[in-house]
């Protein structure tokens, strides 16, 4: 975690002299405190905003003699969005009182592992299963300390299509998932039919022309994604602490939209609304247990973000003529046009 802590711009702080300074700085002046009763435990959450929705946090208990005994810092950024909606299972890491989640959704291919932000409410409903056992609203963010901006690719043309497309494959994931054969044969001979387009495109076409947005698992690492996302909408922030300046960007790939930070020293390139993002992110969630939440829908998204903000615009000056696919562990093209697209260094 203390990796991810350079994306809300605290470049610098890798040794344990500098996290114990930032830990102390949390630990007596926090904005935020979580206490969590669980059993005999009184598990605690400190966080502090360095700017506008983003900080860093440390996780620890307390004794019986009110001593506070710390456990990890992380990074967070505290938005409004919500991912998607859907049935969690937890796992607890080995060494602390850190829980791995996983998302399963329809929309998605396979299943999405991320860390657990939000720890103290979870241990505090972890035996209760009428709120586990029904679909949650999760709220994602990335950290990433290395990305590097693409231009964008032309839509395509029929737009209507693309979206009866797509359409039709959440249906035959949804029966898929119910058992149903005629579903899962559908599933694999329309992947197989998308894989040889690819094929024949890779002869003639560059990689980020073919695959517009991707989320892959990669490394040795459960929840580290390479994504490639469109930019929704962005904003430039500076840490009150560092004076370093730190990138949110509104991402969306694979029809998954979420918060992305990056510091601006690691993002290569010119943002601006349109344009695509690339580069390797940490996955946190932080899931609202409050009470169940409705299935997933598009409408539960919030709306493409078009208007420019302070720090850019949109970008329409170097389209290409390429589909706007998408993949997970592979493409989902959506059209055959050709064309190409290039990163902008």
């Amino acid at each position: 975690m203390h990796k991810y802590l350079r994306s809300v711009g605290f470049t610098n702080f890798i040794h344990y002299k500098d996290i114990l300074t930032l830990r102390e700085n949390i630990f007596e002046n926090p904005d935020k405190i979580d206490v969590s009763d669980v059993m005999n435990s009184s598990y605690v959450t400190m966080e502090k905003d360095f700017a506008q929705h983003i900080g860093a946090a440390i996780f620890g208990e307390y004794d019986f003699k009110d001593l506070f005994h710390y456990e990890y810092i992380y990074p967070y950024y505290n938005g409004d969005l919500i991912s998607c909606s859907a049935h969690c299972s937890f796992s607890r890491k080995t060494d602390h009182n850190a829980f791995m989640a996983i998302c399963d959704d329809p929309i998605l291919p396979i299943p999405l592992i991320f860390s657990l932000q939000n720890t103290g409410e979870y241990l505090e409903i972890a035996g209760d299963q009428t709120i586990l056992d029904q679909p949650l609203a999760i709220h994602f963010t990335g950290f990433s300390v290395k990305g590097t901006i693409l231009l964008p690719v032309t839509e395509p043309a029929d737009k209507q299509a693309v979206q009866k497309q797509k359409a039709q494959r959440k249906s035959w994931k949804n029966e898929a998932m119910k058992g149903d054969q005629k579903a899962l044969e559908s599933l694999a001979i329309d992947d197989l039919n998308q894989y040889n387009k690819a094929a024949r495109r890779f002869l003639t076409e560059d990689l980020y022309s073919i695959v517009s947005t991707s989320f892959m698992p990669t490394g040795l690492e459960c929840d580290v994604y390479a994504v490639i996302g469109k930019i929704l909408d962005f904003d430039l922030h500076v840490n009150e602490m560092t004076l370093q300046k730190v990138y949110h960007f509104l991402i969306e790939a694979n029809e998954v939209q979420f918060d992305l930070l990056i510091n601006e020293k690691d993002l290569t390139g010119e943002p601006a609304v349109g344009r695509r993002f690339k580069g390797e992110i940490w996955l946190q969630g932080r899931i609202d247990f409050s009470g169940p939440a409705s299935a997933f829908s598009e409408e539960s998204t919030p709306a493409d973000a078009s208007a420019d903000t302070s720090s850019g615009g949109s970008d329409e000056s170097a389209p290409t003529d390429a589909s706007a696919g998408s993949s997970y562990g592979g493409s989902d093209e959506s059209a055959e046009t050709e064309g190409g697209a290039d990163s902008e260094e």
